[in-house]
């Protein structure tokens, strides 16, 4: 009885130990060790304040600046400026994207910082590999920086009504050309958190998934995707060609969730070199298109209710930026304010957004 019994037990934990390894989520595995809530805590270290960076960016500019179809790395030093104290960190520096690296656009590219791993221990990029940083495009010009303040606001707001949204961090920054050729350049740029981190933090990961239907995302959050691309007009994004969108996978089980990312051509931004698409018929930038696709009043009832909620967080946080012109801060908050009238009226609820939802074509039997 005592033999029968033992393998009784014996067989039941065997049984236990393969439904764990056939139906759990092969990644569940990966993201709950010990390195991994290590690592997190690193990189997260970068994002979890506010406060301005103080930072010198010393490499060979004129290089780097006319690099734009090899977009190869350049070595380069990154210095924090911290308590009057010098952290160096060695880094290479490339110029990235595709519309702003036209020099017809910008005479300053956005770029990309890759970060050299034994000299970033203790200092606040310490577990970081690379990161995009939004520059400034044009030198010398109050006006383009503005640009970058209100993108930079952008991105803390959508981080105010969703977790699944990027991280940015913002710099003082000063270009210094060790070759002496290039005037030194001081402005302002923000990092913005790479998606493998987000997804990591979120405890998913990054999927490519070209030609996704919308509605096959994460309903409720895809809905307050669409909102949010209406509340600071931008119609430059698309699900199904990944255009400023990421995906992350939270459970293979579950509908993937929609990231979006890259929002200097919105209305809210409305830098020069934005110009609308001409499908969607509308004169400027500022003027708003609701792109996304019809759904069920409880579920717009839901996200509008948390647009609301947020209302105050979001102003206030505009209010106590600083470094926004006035003028620039009446003109936004006056463009929110026009969003959150139409979602707090029936009628223009039901003209500029109900009614305007994308619907779904069904196929005929």
């Amino acid at each position: 009885m005592k033999q029968s019994a033992n393998r009784y037990i014996i067989n039941t934990l065997l049984c236990v130990c393969l439904y764990i390894l056939l139906y759990t989520p092969s990644y569940a595995f990966s993201y709950a060790n010990m390195q991994d809530i290590k690592d997190t805590a690193a990189y997260n270290k970068l994002f979890e304040s506010d406060e301005i960076l103080d930072l010198e960016l010393l490499t060979d500019m004129k290089k780097v600046k006319l690099d734009l179809k090899k977009e190869k790395y350049h070595i380069a030093t990154l210095v924090q400026n911290v308590n009057n104290k010098k952290q160096i960190v060695g880094v290479k520096v490339k110029t990235r994207g595709n519309f702003r690296k036209k020099r017809s656009i910008c005479n300053f590219p956005p770029l990309q910082i890759k970060f050299d791993s034994t000299t970033i221990n203790g200092t606040i990029f310490e577990g970081q590999s690379k990161l995009k940083m939004v520059t400034h495009c044009r030198s010398n010009k109050e006006e383009y920086e503005q640009y970058v303040f209100k993108e930079y606001l952008i991105y803390k707001t959508f981080n105010m009504l969703s977790d699944s949204s990027l991280r940015v961090r913002l710099a003082r920054i000063k270009y210094i050309d060790t070759k002496g050729k290039k005037d030194t350049v001081i402005s302002y740029t923000f990092f913005i958190e790479r998606y493998r981190n987000l997804a990591k933090r979120l405890g998913g990961r990054t999927v490519k998934i070209k030609h996704i239907h919308p509605q096959k995302t994460a309903y409720r959050h895809m809905n307050k995707v669409a909102l949010f691309q209406y509340m600071i007009g931008n119609t430059d994004w698309s699900v199904p060609y990944l255009h400023n969108i990421k995906i992350l996978s939270m459970d293979r089980y579950d509908p993937p969730v929609v990231v979006p990312f890259d929002f200097d051509w919105s209305g809210t931004v409305n830098a020069k070199y934005a110009k609308p698409q001409e499908m969607f018929k509308i004169k400027s930038v500022t003027e708003r298109v609701y792109r996304g696709f019809e759904v069920n009043k409880p579920t717009l009832t839901n996200n509008i209710n948390t647009f609301n909620k947020c209302k105050e967080d979001i102003y206030e946080m505009h209010r106590n930026f600083k470094l926004l012109s006035d003028k620039e801060r009446i003109k936004l908050l006056e463009y929110y304010d026009d969003f959150y009238n139409t979602i707090n009226s029936q009628g223009s609820l039901w003209r500029n957004i109900v009614k305007k939802s994308r619907k779904i074509k069904k196929k005929k039997i």
